[in-house]
């Protein structure tokens, strides 16, 4: 395969690798912050976390559009064969930056999906708590003990606070 691939195709890799790493931090920072409850750094970190993966999704349009120049057929089996076909030695590291890349996508998918679980789970904290100062019934949902989900019977009560 040809030198300018083999050129273009690192310096995408790199890029791609370097920016998903900085979203991984970011990612860790948040869930940080959540943690804490910080959330004038919070506002901070997700915007900066935006513009990376925005800068992420397009280096991922160039990179797919590099790999159709050469006929790549975009399927992980592809990629790879068009990674090892043109670096059959290694000595460029296309394939193993391209696993590198694979690994940080993976883990910030997974950091992604824990802090939007600690948000759902903070937005219905608070949805019970807004109930129990309105004087509205409160249904829990909890698990029975064969794993099927249920909702408890409504609490009721009169109104705690008025606003």
């Amino acid at each position: 395969m040809e030198a300018p691939f083999i050129k273009t195709a690192k310096k995408l890799l790199d890029e791609q690798v370097a920016s998903a790493i900085r979203i991984n931090e970011l990612l860790t920072i948040e869930h940080d912050l959540l943690s804490a409850r910080d959330t004038d750094k919070l506002a901070a970190t997700v915007h900066e976390k935006k513009l990376h993966v925005e800068h992420l999704e397009k280096l991922n349009q160039s990179w797919l559009q590099t790999l159709q120049l050469v006929n790549t057929t975009l399927t992980l089996k592809g990629i790879e064969t068009t990674l090892k076909n043109a670096d059959p030695q290694g000595e460029h590291g296309l394939l193993t930056q391209w696993k590198e890349l694979r690994q940080h996508a993976k883990e910030c998918q997974q950091l992604n999906l824990i802090n939007g679980a600690t948000i759902t789970l903070r937005q219905q904290v608070t949805g019970q708590v807004l109930s129990m100062l309105r004087g509205q019934s409160l249904k829990l949902e909890t698990y029975g003990p064969k794993g099927s989900a249920y909702t408890s019977g409504p609490t009721t009560g009169g109104q705690i606070a008025e606003a």
